[in-house]
């Protein structure tokens, strides 16, 4: 009879790591297999506001639970923590393109200028994600660009937060397309007919953006970026060659840095073209190959 081989299990969300903290407490020999935990970037930030939890996180750490992160800034966050014994690595795991996405992606044309303006932020609305930093950002843009632009805002989040970022858009006289929820099946298309992606996010006490997937999907469709520089997103966004980076909360550099896209055709087809390239190099089985063969991050 062939010798059972010690399965492996990854966490990859909040939810699923406390109810594994949980099992340990009470079964530790319930994971007798390797045990990896992902980190995105918020656990870290949630667990180090909660003293009962954070000591059951270092205890699992402490026992061999093998730490993964998407970005260096992640990891980086995880090492002033402490939490991680001396001179055990992290492993590497970098985010990629959905399959579907990336096989419509290959296939879109590279946009065209419109008029209006099409700039598109497509996230949950939430503050995290900064629409109404984006709001008013577009609301300090001069006359002349601001009616030139359409914002299509996607996504759905608190009522009270949507309320909020379209009053403050639609004060400022900015043009808003709304389009809720965009199912899976509808992202192509939506992409497609945007001209550049926006999403100006910021950290939270709880909360930061580790990496930021929907930059890597907007470039997939050689869309150039606009993005705040917090968390992860820096190796999301490469400043200058595939999007612009703008100081987190700066709302006169988030509009400037709109401003610039709009009047300068040849750098949006320059960034889009980079970010095309670098999003379709992508690949989720290099994350694989290295949560397999524990290829470390740092």
């Amino acid at each position: 009879m062939s010798e059972r081989r010690p399965w492996r299990i990854a966490l990859a969300s909040v939810g699923a790591l406390r109810a594994a903290l949980i099992l340990r407490e009470i079964a530790a020999d319930l994971f007798p297999g390797r045990v990896t935990v992902v980190f995105h970037g918020s656990e870290i930030l949630k667990f180090q506001r909660q003293p009962c939890w954070r000591h059951a996180l270092r205890r699992a750490l402490a026992a061999g639970w093998q730490p993964a992160c998407t970005t260096e800034a992640v990891a980086q966050r995880l090492q002033a923590t402490g939490w991680i014994p001396p001179g055990v690595p992290i492993i590497r795991l970098p985010c990629a393109l959905p399959a579907q996405l990336r096989a419509a992606a290959e296939n879109s044309p590279t946009p065209r200028p419109g008029d209006p303006f099409r700039l598109l932020t497509l996230a949950r609305l939430h503050q995290r994600k900064g629409q109404l930093e984006t709001a008013r950002a577009l609301g300090r843009l001069p006359e002349r660009v601001r009616r030139r632009v359409r914002w299509v805002l996607g996504g759905t989040g608190a009522p009270a937060y949507r309320d909020d970022v379209l009053a403050t858009a639609r004060a400022a006289g900015v043009m808003v397309e709304e389009l809720g929820e965009v199912p899976d099946a509808r992202l192509p298309e939506v992409y497609r007919a945007a001209d550049a992606y926006v999403l100006a996010s910021r950290e939270l006490p709880d909360s930061l953006e580790g990496f930021g997937l929907t930059y890597l999907e907007a470039g997939a469709f050689g869309l150039p970026v606009i993005a705040a520089r917090t968390g992860g997103v820096a190796e999301a966004v490469l400043e200058d060659e595939t999007g612009l980076l703008v100081p987190e909360g700066d709302l006169a550099a988030l509009a400037g840095a709109i401003e610039r896209l709009l009047d300068d055709p040849a750098l949006r087809d320059r960034l889009g073209a980079a970010g095309r390239t670098r999003a379709l190099a992508t690949s989720w089985r290099t994350a694989a190959e290295n949560l397999l063969g524990a290829r470390i991050l740092c």
